[in-house]
C-alpha cells in the first residue's frame, strides 16, 4: 500500500491524475483506510478535474472485496471485517479508561465469545464489536474526547516506525528526527489546507486525514509510516496543469518579422 500511495502521488504532481484515482482505488486491496485516501481523490479528479469516468473507473477497483464479501457471506461490505476490532479495544489506550479497557485483541476475543460469537473478526463479530464501541462513546463522550487528545499528541511524541538500528544511540537520534518531521509537516499541511479554499490540495487533505483517522481511532508507529513518505510533497508547489506553448511554422516572434 505504501508504494501505491507514493506512485499515486507522484502521477498527481505530474498532472496524471487518472492513474494516481486509479492507484488509490487498488490500494484499498491492501489496507482498509487507503478508502478514505480514494474518496478524498476521487472528489478532486470528478469536481476539480472534471473527469468522473475516471472516477467510474476507480470504483470498479474497489468493489473485488464487497463481492468477495457478498459472495462468501451474503453481505455486501466495504471495509474489514476486523475494523469493530480495532474500535473497541483502541479505548484501551487511554490510560485508566472509564471502560476499565485494555488494548489487547484478546479483550475483543473474550467479549465476542462471552456473546457467544467464537471469532471477533467474523462479520458477526465485527458488528457487534462496532456497537458496542459506538455505544462506549456515546455513554462516555468526554473520555472519548480525551482519548482523541492524548492519541493525538502520541502521533508527535511517538513518531512513525524507523529503520530498527542496532545503535540505540542512532535509534534514539532517528525516532527524534521523525517526531520533528511530523510535527512539521502537520503544520505546513494545516496551512496549505487552510489557504486552499475550493481549489483544495488532494495530498494535505489525505495526511490530515490520517492524522484525524489514527487519533480517533488506533495510534502505533507504523499506522503514520505510510504516510510518512508523502510528506515532503506539501513543500512542493501546488500541482497545476501548464499547457505547452508549441511553436509551429509561421508563429512566434520571427513570424511577424
Amino acid at each position: 500500500m505504501a508504494f501505491l500511495l507514493l506512485f499515486s502521488v507522484i502521477c498527481h504532481y505530474k498532472n496524471r491524475y487518472i492513474l494516481a484515482l486509479l492507484s488509490l482505488a487498488l490500494a484499498y486491496n491492501f489496507r482498509a483506510e487507503a478508502l478514505i485516501f480514494f474518496m478524498i481523490y476521487a472528489t478532486y479528479v470528478a469536481f476539480k478535474q472534471r473527469k468522473p469516468f475516471a472516477v467510474l473507473m476507480g470504483f470498479l477497483l474497489v468493489l473485488p472485496w464487497s463481492l468477495f464479501h457478498f459472495v462468501h457471506n451474503g453481505k455486501f461490505q466495504v471495509g474489514g471485517s476486523n475494523a469493530g476490532g480495532v474500535m473497541y479495544i483502541s479505548l484501551g489506550q487511554l490510560p485508566g479508561n472509564i471502560w476499565q479497557r485494555k488494548h489487547l485483541d484478546d479483550v475483543a476475543v473474550k467479549f465476542t465469545q462471552d456473546r457467544g460469537i467464537r471469532y471477533p473478526w467474523s462479520l458477526e463479530g465485527n458488528a457487534l464489536l462496532r456497537q458496542a464501541f459506538m455505544d462506549d462513546v456515546l455513554t462516555h463522550p468526554v473520555a472519548f474526547a480525551r482519548k482523541v487528545y492524548r492519541n493525538a499528541f502520541q502521533i508527535f511524541k511517538g513518531g512513525f516506525y524507523v529503520w530498527e538500528a542496532k545503535d540505540p544511540r542512532l535509534r534514539y537520534y532517528l525516532m527524534q528526527g521523525a517526531k520533528i518531521y511530523l510535527l512539521i509537516v502537520a503544520i505546513l499541511g494545516l496551512w496549505r489546507v487552510a489557504r486552499m479554499g475550493i481549489q483544495f490540495d488532494p495530498v494535505a487533505v489525505m495526511i490530515l486525514a490520517q492524522i484525524a483517522l489514527v487519533a480517533g481511532l488506533q495510534y502505533q508507529p507504523r499506522h503514520m509510516s505510510h504516510v510518512a513518505a508523502l510528506f515532503v510533497f506539501l513543500f512542493l508547489p501546488e500541482a497545476k496543469a501548464k499547457p505547452r506553448e508549441r511553436l509551429t511554422r509561421g508563429s512566434g516572434p520571427s513570424a511577424a518579422i
